[in-house]
């Protein structure tokens, strides 16, 4: 699962990193306020600020004890280290990212790194005691006037862990594992070479400073001051109004509208630069709408991008609150209806599916079992039914819990909600948070040795008498 932090009025960064020797450094720009994100445009220049090279992605996250960015005395070699916004599945968004001369050279997985395997074990990429030495409530965590105060007792090795569990030396990348063996990559050939033990490192490092300096400018993420969240126009129309009037509708942001007319919404990924063109990397429409001319209107309009700040030529917006209906009230209530019933007979076969969108919907308690067995992996099985247990459910509402929710359909109906409902007149104990907490609790019961527990709760909850 990916982290994910809002950027409405949140800070983001951009990074300057220097090679060892001075002679060239690195510029990372962000276009995206939400991380992991590759959304963003890097730079390579000389010391003279001679423009080398481009990538056409950000490297994110490079705060003190997250992830890490090298570029090597040439300057052709950027290594980053993503320890926060890792995603195993995505390319460019493993651990161990490897450019050179502006390519993707190779990337690494955790797995590669530490040996650790993730669906077994909970694995991390590196040794971080930042938290465990740092005092938070004295000194300052932000830029740009940060000062470490240590807690007592904190030895030279502690210190030593903190700034150097991730170090780039020559064409070698460093990283001390959670069990305090020392990997290596050697990021001139992308391979991984034999590890060697803390100890020696320690000897090796203790005494020579970080090379690698990274410094952190800290701005607020750009929004459109519209309650779309999308820039208006530059000729001062409002976005949402001048493409109805181009599509005959009429736009809405009204829940009242939601609720009486039938609405359709518009999904947008763009690009727009400081000059106010726009780049539009997708663009989805309601049935309703015409996608072409949606998209006709979009692309050859200028837009306000007055409240861009300095550190960017461009963003990435990917919301547009805008409600779009017929214009006549008559026909979009007419329009409503027939969506309503559309929705229901959708709904009524939903509820006999044994599949939705090509999931697997169970048809029991007992399912719902053998289903979030082959889901899960074990060691998430394993830490679930120790905490679960101990009282713990409540902290996999969101996770677990949501999963169950969506994948097993019980909040658009399906089968699964249909039994549930032959047991339950009451409509508060078949919310959908309800229900996956039950499931959650069965789950857990199982997973701990009772293997009896779903025809327990059925004996409990019997089918209600029609």
């Amino acid at each position: 699962m990916l982290a994910v932090r809002a950027a409405f009025g949140q800070q983001v960064q951009a990074t300057k990193t220097y090679s060892p020797n001075g002679r060239y450094y690195v510029t990372c720009t962000p276009y995206y306020g939400y991380e992991p994100s590759l959304k963003g445009v890097t730079k390579v220049y000389t010391s003279g600020n001679q423009l080398l090279y481009t990538i056409n992605r950000n490297f994110s996250g490079l705060r003190e004890s997250v992830n890490y960015l090298s570029l090597s005395n040439d300057g052709q070699t950027i290594t980053h280290v993503n320890v926060f916004d890792t995603d195993e599945d995505q390319k460019n968004l493993k651990s161990v990212t490897i450019y050179r001369a502006g390519k993707l050279l190779r990337d690494f997985s955790l797995t590669e790194v530490t040996g650790c395997h993730t669906e077994e074990e909970r694995c991390k990429l590196n040794l971080d005691n930042y938290s465990s030495i740092i005092d938070m409530s004295k000194g300052s965590h932000h830029m740009p006037k940060y000062q470490r105060v240590y807690k007592p007792g904190v030895t030279n090795e502690d210190i030593f862990i903190c700034d150097n569990s991730i170090r780039a030396d020559g064409d070698n990348l460093y990283i001390v594992d959670p069990n305090k063996v020392v990997r290596i990559i050697n990021t001139k050939t992308a391979t991984i070479q034999a590890p060697i033990t803390f100890k020696k490192y320690y000897r090796q490092f203790k005494n020579k400073p970080a090379t690698c300096l990274t410094a952190i400018h800290e701005f607020m993420a750009p929004y459109a001051p519209d309650p779309s969240y999308f820039p208006n126009l530059k000729n001062g129309d409002t976005t949402g109004f001048a493409l109805a009037r181009y599509i005959h509708k009429k736009a809405t942001r009204s829940t009242n509208d939601f609720l009486k007319y039938k609405v359709d919404i518009i999904t947008i990924g763009a690009y727009i630069n400081r000059n106010g063109d726009i780049k539009i990397e997708k663009l989805e429409a309601g049935k309703g709408l015409p996608l072409d001319s949606v998209r006709q209107f979009l692309a050859s309009q200028k837009y306000d991008m007055s409240f861009l700040p300095p550190e960017v030529d461009q963003w990435y917006f990917d919301h547009f609150f805008w409600y779009f209906r017929n214009a006549d009230d008559a026909k979009a209530m007419q329009e409503k209806q027939k969506q309503d019933e559309e929705r229901a007979l959708a709904r009524q076969r939903r509820m006999t599916q044994d599949s939705i969108d090509g999931v697997y919907i169970p048809q029991n308690m007992q399912e719902c079992f053998t289903e979030l067995d082959k889901l899960l992996p074990v060691i998430t099985k394993k830490e679930f039914a120790e905490s679960a247990g101990q009282g713990g459910i409540m902290g996999y509402h969101l996770s677990l819990g949501m999963g169950i929710r969506n994948r097993f359909g019980l909040w658009g109906g399906s089968r699964l909600l249909a039994y549930f409902e032959s047991r339950f007149g009451n409509k508060f104990a078949l919310h959908p948070d309800n229900l996956s907490s039950m499931i959650m609790s069965c789950y857990d019961a199982w997973l701990n040795g009772d293997k009896q527990a779903a025809e327990k709760w059925e004996a409990k909850y019997p089918v209600l008498s029609k």
